[in-house]
């Protein structure tokens, strides 16, 4: 793993998600890094459900400012502005828990699905937006996103969404 990756999984199955953010977070957080989770409550429960499975101690975790869980259509519904993503809007309120979580920890890692929220509602500019901003916001820090998106929010038969998504990530995990 590199200082800073962004990698991207495409998913046809949520036990597949679930099964690659807890191996993710589970990673970052034996590493000694903060772990900060956007996701649906539905995806949440499920990540935290196995993470618990595994032996982590979420409560202790979160006390700690190791794991920071966020509800992604609640901080998406925030860094809207008449209906489009602001970058001030993000580095105002996603920045701050980035920062605390690196005063806490030496790297941060980080799971999202708003770019997916936005997809689903058929917004894919404003998720390829999204992930541009990420990177803005990310900067040089020591920062490993993951991403993912459903296989059905997307046309069939448009395959450039998918390679313009791609394009701004390091990494695609099949």
């Amino acid at each position: 793993m590199t200082d800073r990756e962004h990698f991207v999984q495409f998913y046809d199955d949520d036990a597949i998600l679930a099964d690659s953010a807890t191996r993710f977070v589970a990673r970052g957080l034996v590493a000694g890094a903060a772990c900060i989770v956007v996701a649906t409550q539905a995806h949440r429960i499920q990540l935290e459900a196995g993470l618990k499975a595994d032996g982590f101690d979420l409560d202790d975790a979160i006390r700690q400012g190791q794991y920071v869980p966020l509800d992604a259509p609640s901080l998406l519904a925030q860094l809207m502005v008449n209906g489009v993503l602001d970058l001030g809007r993000i580095e105002e309120i996603v920045w701050p828990v980035i920062a605390l979580a690196k005063l806490r920890c030496p790297r941060v890692y980080a799971f999202g699905e708003m770019v997916a929220l936005l997809s689903e509602a058929g917004e894919h500019e404003a998720a390829i937006e999204l992930e541009k901003l990420w990177d803005q916001v990310a900067g040089p820090h020591q920062l490993s996103m993951f991403c993912a998106y459903p296989r059905r929010v997307f046309p069939a038969d448009d395959h450039e969404i998918v390679e313009r998504i791609c394009a701004h990530h390091s990494q695609v995990v099949p």
